[in-house]
């Protein structure tokens, strides 16, 4: 495992493009120029291959905002040409750099004319080791210059042509915020939808209760409804048991309110018989003592007929 030095300490990358560059823009004193100085990718290095993870890039892209534009990662005061004047991210670290006119007038025609056309980027990382995927995985990067270079490593960079400058590129990156804005309020969404879908399901659970439990009543129901034609119907029942057993519960409740009472009335009719049947016994097998010869006129009728109901 390599000291803590070897770790936490800074490279320079160079990039090595085959397209002629378009200066951006020009005015007295500058002309600006637009490359890409870093992209996501594996790289040979001494020490094993460097990996340099995307999101690690998109965390380190303001960094590198004001930092000097060298030459050959010379750190002189001569070697200065000019400043990163702005950044963003968009498959790669994309920057926007001005370059001084007086004392670098060689250089600029150089430029122009697609000569130098390669990038370095400089900056400080710490490595992680991959142990499974056997390399080393660049953390908490930070820019520290961009240069012009003869050559390059990093194979994906490079310096823009006219047509994708750094404007082209904020609109592309506005739009890419837009997009994810979009997919954040789609996520919202889909998280609305999911809750949306749970209280459905226990919405179609609680319907499902209540559609066993009237499956229940309607059956206790039906039982009931066949229980009362039988008492009132007797031998008559057969045929509106048929019916009964296909009404549904409307009909069925119909049908309780027609025969409930008529059945309750009948029941209570036969229990009083059975009553006065019972009494009539009493007084046959001489349970109960009565005297004749003391009873009302009134109790006497209704002996009477007691005694006649038992012998009809």
């Amino acid at each position: 495992m390599p000291d803590k030095e070897f770790l936490t300490a800074t490279e320079y990358l160079t990039v090595e493009v085959n397209e002629k560059l378009s200066t951006l823009k020009e005015d007295e004193n500058f002309i600006y120029v637009s490359g890409i100085a870093l992209t996501a990718t594996n790289i040979p290095r001494y020490y094993g291959i460097l990996h340099i993870p995307e999101e690690e890039l998109q965390k380190a892209t303001p960094t590198v905002i004001g930092k000097p534009f060298l030459k050959d990662h010379d750190n002189t005061i001569d070697s200065v040409i000019g400043r990163i004047e702005n950044a963003a991210y968009n498959n790669g670290v994309l920057i926007e750099a001005k370059i001084i006119k007086k004392g670098n007038e060689a250089l600029i025609e150089k430029i122009k004319a697609g000569i130098v056309k390669k990038l370095s980027a400089g900056f400080k990382r710490d490595l992680e080791f991959d142990q499974d995927k056997g390399h080393y995985k660049a953390k908490n990067i930070e820019f520290l210059e961009v240069s012009l270079v003869w050559e390059g490593a990093d194979k994906n960079a490079t310096l823009l042509k006219e047509d994708l400058n750094m404007a082209t590129i904020e609109q592309l990156s506005k739009e890419k915020a837009q997009l994810e804005e979009k997919l954040g309020k789609l996520e919202a969404e889909k998280e609305e939808l999911k809750k949306e879908n749970e209280i459905l399901k226990k919405e179609i659970e609680r319907l499902k209760e209540l559609a066993e439990l009237g499956q229940k009543y309607k059956e206790q129901l039906k039982a009931e409804v066949r229980k009362y034609i039988k008492i009132v119907e007797g031998d008559k029942a057969e045929k509106l048991l048929k019916i009964v057993d296909k009404s549904d519960l409307e009909d069925l409740e119909a049908f309780k309110e027609t025969y409930e009472p008529k059945a309750k009335e009948l029941l209570q009719n036969r229990a009083e018989e059975v009553e006065d049947i019972e009494q009539f016994k009493d007084i046959e097998q001489g349970k109960q003592k009565l005297d004749l010869d003391k009873m009302s006129l009134e109790d006497l009728l209704k002996l009477e007929e007691q005694f006649r109901r038992e012998v009809n």
